[in-house]
């Protein structure tokens, strides 16, 4: 994926680009993804923009708006194939402040899963057990 450094205008997303760098999100949770991305912001796009001269280009293409994520849609059996590659990626993307975490209903109770890791094809991580009465 991308992070932009963008000129605020009147829409979300929608001003001129002052820098733009490609970021790999294949490895890690979406929070420590967060953290790595905001150590780009701080550590090297703000020091940059604030030093250099940029001049903003306009943004081409087509307008993509994205809603944020429901409860339901982290439900794990809404995943059409169930692979160790794609239930981790699916845990560990969800697995950040402010996502609705993925889980499994059974019969009286909801399993929530966080930190998780991927080895010799097995997920090892966390859950939390919340009973509904």
């Amino acid at each position: 994926t991308k992070i932009s450094a963008l000129k605020v205008d009147n829409g979300l997303d929608t001003g001129d680009i002052y820098l733009k760098e490609d970021f790999n999100i294949s490895k890690g949770s979406a929070q420590e993804n967060f953290t790595k991305l905001s150590n780009i912001v701080f550590d090297r796009m703000i020091p940059e923009l604030l030093s250099s001269d940029l001049t903003p280009k306009k943004q081409i293409g087509n307008i993509v708006n994205f809603k944020r994520r429901t409860p339901e849609q982290s439900d794990i059996n809404t995943l059409e194939t169930k692979s160790i590659h794609k239930l981790y990626d699916f845990i560990r993307m969800l697995d950040a402040e402010g996502y609705p975490r993925a889980f499994q209903e059974l019969e009286n109770l909801k399993i929530e899963y966080m930190n998780v890791e991927k080895k010799d094809n097995k997920l090892i991580g966390r859950f939390e057990i919340i009973i509904n009465d």
